[in-house]
Order: structure tokens, then sequence, then C-alpha cells
């Protein structure tokens, strides 16, 4: 008796496979490679183009910030767009808000006070839920010149339908494969 013939004989034989046919067991295993496939891609797509609209939702706000504040010393008002939110406020949270679009105040995002929380978020966009919890926001604190602080706000809802809409297509793409 060879080697390989006492190892044929030790292994137990799997009677089920056995019985699965070459042709099966690897329509099976193509199959499983694509659905992974379509997986990672979908993962990977939808995660580039989440951080793709942040970045560019992130330049939006900078952008109107410096409009913000290029106006301001001006006697022009800044006329506040959809789904937007401006306000220019104390440290100590006194000061007007200006939020396009027809928003309760507990949809709007929780703005920052006190000098330790505007100085961790000074210039650097970050993501919040707004008072109630119902949408997110996109928000930028820029300290002024006089030591009030500007709040400029984007709510999210663009980029959630967007990311939602891809997820849709790309499952229904995936179980029409």
């Amino acid at each position: 008796m060879t080697l390989t013939e006492q190892v044929r004989r030790s292994v137990p034989p799997r009677l089920s496979l056995r019985k699965v046919s070459l042709r099966t067991k690897l329509v099976a295993s193509v199959l499983a490679l694509v659905f992974a496939a379509l997986t990672l891609i979908s993962a990977a797509s939808t995660y580039a183009l989440h951080s793709y609209l942040i970045g560019r939702m992130d330049v939006q706000l900078k952008s109107f910030a410096e409009t913000s504040i290029t106006l301001a010393p001006t006697s022009y008002e800044v006329v506040v767009p959809p789904d937007y939110l401006a306000a220019v406020k104390s440290v100590s949270g006194v000061g007007e808000i200006a939020a396009g679009g027809k928003l309760a105040d507990d949809q709007l995002p929780p703005l920052l006070t006190g000098v330790d929380a505007i100085n961790a978020h000074a210039d650097k966009p970050y993501t919040v839920r707004s008072i109630n919890g119902q949408y997110m926001w996109r928000v930028l604190v820029v300290r002024l010149q006089n030591d009030d602080v500007l709040h400029v706000a984007e709510r999210m809802t663009g980029i959630s339908e967007v990311i939602a809409r891809l997820v849709w297509v790309d499952f229904l793409v995936g179980a029409a494969c």
C-alpha cells in the first residue's frame, strides 16, 4: 500500500460533498466570489462617495463662512440658503440665528458655547445631530476678530439621500446578478 492510499483511507470520506458534481462546486465558488467582489465594490464606492460629498460640503461651508465674514462689516445682510444655518453669537451663546427654510428650533443643531468647546472645534467642520435627533448637520465654527463666534451649518439630508440611493442600487444590481 502506498503512502497516498494510506492517507486517503485515514481521511473519513465526506459523502455529501463527493456526490456533488464538480460543475456545481465550480458554479457555487464563482457565485461566492462574485458576491464578495460586489460587496467589496459596493462598500468602497459608498465610502468614496460619502467622503467626496463631505469634502465638498466642507468647502461650501468654508466659502459661505468667508463670504459672511467679508460682508459682516458692511451693511449687507447675508441670505441663508435652504438647509443652511448661520449664527453670530458671543462665546457664552448670546446672539442671533438665521436658518434657511422652515425649521423648528429643535431641528437645528446645538451651537457650541464656552471657550474650551469653541476652541476645540474652531475652523474644523464636524458632524452633529439636531437637538431632536431628526437631522444630521455639518457645522463649522469660526472665531471672529471681535471675539464673537460665527456658526455656519448645512443640513446633510442631501448626502444621506444620495448614499441611501446608492446602497439600494448596489443591492438591486447585486440581487439581479
